[in-house]
């Protein structure tokens, strides 16, 4: 009888800790992670505005005569540095919010990424 019992118990755990297993979401079933592609070109940021999600990647392309940075302020804040014509940077954000970028080389040039879901 004892070991009937003991058999028993085995079976509804091992039942139960596949019902666990399955009931956990695996780590394929996240969104992957998302490029978005800011242009720099005729002194602009394009597009001006782009929505994206955490963990989404945005890579500046500058495609313009002369340098220009992207640089962003306090909280989620990134700089670039400078990015040379015909060469790309890229800053991955983790955090909601709005996050308002500038080019420090060329002030009257700004953009907007508002990170959501």
């Amino acid at each position: 009888m004892p070991l009937r019992r003991l058999l028993a118990f085995v079976a509804i755990a091992l039942g139960l800790l596949s019902g666990l297993a399955a009931a956990t979401p695996a780590a394929d079933d996240a969104p992957a992670a998302t490029e978005h592609r800011v242009k720099i070109e005729g002194m602009v940021f394009s597009p001006a505005s782009v929505k994206i999600r955490p963990g989404d990647r945005v890579i500046f392309e500058n495609r313009d005569l002369v340098p220009h940075t992207a640089t962003a302020k306090g909280p989620g804040g990134f700089d670039s540095g400078v990015i040379q014509k015909e060469a790309n940077w890229s800053v991955t954000l983790t955090e909601r919010g709005t996050v308002r970028y500038a080019c420090l080389l060329h002030p009257t040039m700004t953009g907007t990424i508002i990170v959501g879901e």
